[in-house]
């Protein structure tokens, strides 16, 4: 190598090794004041953020509260989609709006006294008691309140005709738009088919099965609809209502599951069939239960059932129907053969009496189709249903009686 190279070589390792040395002072040098800069550069962008985050937080409060005060606005072609699956027009556009847990509850509240009456569910919830439906001391009205209230993105409130929808529904989520599906069919089903009043809690359970189920069934068409861009399947909008079902007595779970799966699947039966057999489902509603189990039988109207003219006061009577004695009997016979028996119900009836001395006494009466299954009930209660009830009411005289098919349970104090 030239003594040339040689020397411009050793200039540039020269220059490069000072300018390191001096880089590595000035970094050093001014290290603290940069750190004192970012510093407070970061804690401007900070404040910036916090108050980007406090207006969008105010703005988004404002605008919910101007929802909770007015319509939602439900978008159209939803409610295209929903009118045109059903085959039916909403009579008035229907009125959704945000509302808080207080009036989601008030709401339940006002479709609970709508139903059966709040004084009447009182004393329903005592006969239940007394037939071993309930344990002692649970209040039905309470329960059917927190369950049709608690953990919901929605509630259909029959006494207004309208939607309210929780304060923390999503409408960007598929699971929550499903909810408000199911909502806007029970309000179109109840606009073309209107009913304010049932005569038994067999009659309602039907009429809420056919209107209730058909909407919930059309939720799993829609979600099913949306479900390309979710393989691995929806998660469940309303799971607090879930746990809260799972925590109730096996009977009371039952009935209130009842229009969601029994129901929907009556529904569906119709649906297939034709247009004509779904119009003319809502056009001539099931009044009993026992037509919801079985919608490929003919409607039987239910066997009148005759009290003996009462001596102690009658303070309420109802009709539990095929449902009501399978869900009786299931946690004791199991479901395959309690739903046999209920397959033989054809009427039902019981009383509850208030005796002189202010103590209570229930007798049920249920019409089987056949003197072998009204046997086969007797057996089936005295082997199990009334030693576990006198576990618990030791106090009272409980028994079960034949008389041709027709079969007497009746719950009384002990003289």
């Amino acid at each position: 190598m030239s003594p040339e190279r040689v020397f411009q070589v050793l200039t540039v390792l020269g220059l490069t090794a000072g300018g390191w040395l001096y880089g590595d002072y000035w970094k050093k040098a001014t290290s603290a004041s940069v750190e004192n800069e970012s510093a407070a550069s970061l804690r401007a962008e900070n404040s910036e953020l916090v108050q980007r985050v406090d207006t969008l937080e105010d703005e988004l409060a404002q605008m919910r509260s101007m929802l909770s005060s007015g319509p939602y606005p439900v978008p159209d072609d939803l409610i295209t989609w929903v009118e045109k699956d059903y085959d039916m027009v909403f009579l008035k556009a229907p009125d959704v709006r945000l509302a808080s847990p207080t009036k989601l509850r008030d709401a339940a509240h006002a479709n609970l006294r709508l139903i059966h009456g709040e004084i009447a569910l009182e004393q329903e919830g005592l006969a239940w008691e007394l037939l071993g439906l309930l344990p002692p001391n649970q209040r039905l009205f309470t329960q059917l309140l927190f369950v049709n209230s608690s953990g919901l993105k929605g509630i259909f409130d029959l006494s207004e005709q309208r939607i309210l929808l929780s304060e923390d529904f999503d409408s960007v989520s598929v699971p929550d738009r499903s909810v408000l599906v199911r909502l806007l069919g029970q309000l179109l089903s109840y606009q073309n088919h209107p009913k304010k009043e049932w005569s038994s809690r067999d009659e309602w359970q039907a009429w809420e099965a056919a209107h209730t189920g058909s909407a919930a069934a059309q939720q799993a068409r829609f979600l099913r609809r949306n479900s390309a861009a979710n393989e691995e399947g929806w998660t469940d909008p309303e799971p607090a209502r879930e746990q809260l079902l799972n925590d109730l007595e096996p009977a009371l779970q039952g009935f209130c599951n009842f229009p969601f799966l029994e129901g929907a699947d009556y529904s569906r039966f119709f649906f297939i069939d034709s247009r004509a057999a779904w119009a003319a489902m809502f056009r001539n509603p099931p009044t009993t239960t026992a037509e919801i189990l079985h919608p490929n039988q003919q409607a039987r109207k239910p066997v009148e059932i005759a009290f003996p003219n009462p001596g102690p006061e009658v303070i309420h009577e109802n009709t539990l129907g095929e449902l009501g004695l399978r869900l009786w009997l299931e946690p004791l016979a199991g479901m395959d053969e309690s739903g046999l028996l209920a397959a033989q119900w054809r009427g039902d009836r019981y009383q509850l009496r208030r005796n002189p001395d202010g103590q209570f006494a229930l007798i049920w009466k249920i019409a089987f189709s056949d003197e072998e299954s009204a046997k086969n009930l007797v057996a089936e209660v005295e082997r199990s249903m009334i030693r576990r009830l006198r576990e618990s009411q030791a106090l009272r005289q409980i028994e079960a009686t034949l008389s041709g098919t027709l079969v007497t349970f009746s719950n009384s104090p002990k003289k």
